[in-house]
């Protein structure tokens, strides 16, 4: 079954996504970093990653240049989360294979909710799994 990997380094924040993935039926698996959430990747590839795009220890930047640049993860559907979403952030993590950027302080867990389930859906009807938000296998 697949799952999402939420990355960030505020524990709060990692929480609040987890859990509201998980009201949906999906399993939320956290990492509190770049390097930790490559190494969930290796163990089991998730269906989407929703990111933050800086923290302490890794960026985002670094965390998504790494995903595509590897031919298992690049088709990975990247969701970054940001502090402050200026046109360059935006432009920049766009160019670099983010599906979509939103910003911390601005987006409601119902508007994640749906991005993720439609991300997931998609991932689950190109590769034929089971779709968790569906129960169903990923056919249209």
């Amino acid at each position: 079954m697949g799952h999402v990997l939420v990355v960030d380094d505020d524990n709060l924040f990692l929480q609040v996504v987890c859990r509201a993935l998980q009201m949906d039926g999906l399993t939320a698996i956290p990492a509190r970093n770049g390097e930790e959430a490559l190494a969930k990747i290796k163990n089991s590839r998730p269906m989407l990653i929703c990111s933050i795009w800086s923290c302490l220890a890794w960026t985002g930047l670094t965390l998504l240049r790494t995903l595509r640049l590897e031919k298992e993860t690049a088709d990975i559907p990247v969701i970054i989360f940001s502090a402050t979403t200026t046109e360059s952030i935006v432009e920049k993590a766009i160019t670099l294979g983010a599906n979509a950027v939103l910003l911390k302080t601005r987006f409601s867990i119902a508007e994640l909710r749906e991005m993720v389930k439609e991300y997931v859906s998609q991932n689950a009807r190109r590769s034929g799994v089971i779709d968790p938000t569906r129960g169903c296998i990923g056919t249209s």
